[in-house]
């Protein structure tokens, strides 16, 4: 019994990281793009 719910709280926990961590990924992408498109347009005269 504890076993299973234990296995079921580790479950949640790592599905929850791994939203934190998937939305996280897209933000620090999102950022990158947007500096160097940036510093892309700041190039041009």
């Amino acid at each position: 019994m504890l076993l299973q719910l234990y296995k079921i709280y580790v479950d949640l926990v790592s599905f929850d990281a791994q939203i934190r961590f998937g939305v996280l990924v897209f933000i620090l992408a999102g950022l990158i793009l947007y500096y160097t498109y940036r510093s892309s347009e700041q190039n041009q005269p």
